[in-house]
């Protein structure tokens, strides 16, 4: 692939201004020396010439108190993929070492954190022995899901990508936030090597109910990402899941026990009901942990005698609280890891 590069010089004011409106053009940024020069790659496509028009605009438009300094736009070729073949011959060989070497200690996977457009750099990283790449920033060049997906899914996890970060989780509606929800997850979900996230920080401008409308999406039956919902999700899905683990799961035996406010009411139960669905969790490994002081205790033990198999875990004196929560996480989470390395 050939690709362009984009310097932008622009005076004090404007520069962080600008680094913005290049990273998001390109998918990453970065200062010249002196720190008046911002520099992008962009790929050399027949799409260049409109992200170029898109950003003139955008630098057009910023605050006169900024556009005072000068900012202007210089595009060199370059005929070569100079950058890629350093990061092969440089990076990507040490990269193997390092994630060979912890592989080789443990059952890890190794998960990469970028942003930007790193879909020249992702083959190279797959052979270096990468498996899950996060956040997946699919506004950058050349990081369209249904491109990443039909490339890379039999070979890399994608861990984000679920929900447009820049315009529709905080400037949409909650029924445009679901519909960018759907459509992502049915690009990526499919065949499995995805978690959902959404593309980065869900920040202070967004709408509370925006996350509503994002969640909701995922977990439409009001039995969200509790330890419950958990529960209830591998019953539903149970060919989604290597594991299930429930701590503390607030379960309640029947509609009359008392729910308060957890469900609508009793269809609302009856719809979400763990104990109604517990055979289909058969020949998943499940592990349920609750305290004998916990208001739920009973509830969970009912719950681990109407497996299918026994679980794993176990009922321990403890409460409902950050104290037990905190001495049962670390065989928790050995517990998963040991599932997801058989899986």
């Amino acid at each position: 692939m050939r690709w362009a590069e984009i310097e932008v010089s622009a005076g004090p004011l404007a520069q962080e201004l600008v680094a913005g409106l290049v990273s998001d053009l390109c998918g990453g940024a970065s200062l010249s020396g002196d720190g008046l020069a911002v520099t992008g790659w962009l790929p050399a496509d027949d799409r260049a010439e409109d992200r170029l028009l898109l950003l003139r605009s955008r630098l057009d438009a910023l605050p006169p108190e900024v556009s005072a300094s000068p900012v202007e736009i210089t595009v060199r070729p370059v005929e070569d993929d100079g950058w890629l073949l350093a990061y092969r011959e440089f990076f990507q060989p040490r990269q193997a070492i390092l994630w060979a070497r912890a592989k080789a200690l443990s059952p890890a996977r190794i998960m990469l954190h970028s942003c930007g457009g790193l879909y020249p750099l992702i083959p190279g990283l797959i052979e270096a022995g990468l498996d899950i790449l996060q956040p997946v920033q699919t506004s950058a060049a050349g990081m369209a899901p249904e491109r990443l997906k039909a490339e890379f899914g039999r070979d890399l996890c994608f861990w984000g990508g679920g929900c447009d970060t820049r315009e529709v989780l905080p400037h949409g509606t909650p029924a445009e936030v679901a519909e960018d929800v759907r459509r992502r997850v049915g690009i990526l979900a499919p065949g499995g090597g995805y978690v959902f996230q959404q593309v980065h920080n869900v920040m202070a401008d967004v709408p509370p109910e925006n996350v509503v409308a994002m969640l909701h999406r995922l977990w439409p039956d009001n039995w969200g990402p509790r330890m419950e919902g958990a529960l209830r999700a591998a019953e539903l899905h149970p060919e989604r899941f290597a594991a299930v683990s429930a701590v503390s799961a607030a379960l309640w035996r029947s509609f009359e026990d008392g729910v308060g406010d957890a469900f609508d009411g009793a269809g609302d139960y009856a719809r979400n009901d763990v104990y109604g669905g517990v055979r289909r969790l058969s020949g998943l490994p499940v592990r349920v942990d609750c305290g004998r002081q916990d208001p739920f205790y009973k509830a969970n033990v009912a719950f681990a005698a109407a497996l299918p198999e026994p679980p794993a875990g176990g009922f321990t004196p403890g409460g409902h609280d950050d104290a037990y929560w905190t001495r049962v996480a670390p065989a928790e989470i050995d517990w998963i890891g040991a599932q997801l390395a058989r899986a």
